[in-house]
């Protein structure tokens, strides 16, 4: 899974600031079928606590204490 968090977290270094996207988007077609919910759920947290450990700003707050879907279908916007 340490391939697909890279894969993941260089395509978000590689965003434009303001940009709306969710990890699965970010994820190749071809790769998403290869996981469960569970490890896409550990994909999320871990790339997240790679952004944040290296100053990348990832803003949740347009669906925060909202229930709207699984962490990694939730978009979020690269500041």
């Amino acid at each position: 899974m340490e391939e697909i968090i890279n894969i993941v977290y260089e395509k978000i270094k590689s965003l434009e600031a303001g940009t709306e996207v969710t990890i699965l988007q970010l994820i190749p077609k071809e790769s998403r079928n290869k996981y469960t919910n569970q490890q896409l759920i550990e994909v999320t947290s871990k790339v997240f606590m790679k952004c944040k450990d290296n100053n990348i700003g990832l803003n949740h707050d347009k669906y925060k204490d909202k229930e709207v879907g699984l962490p990694y279908n939730i978009p979020f916007i690269k500041e």
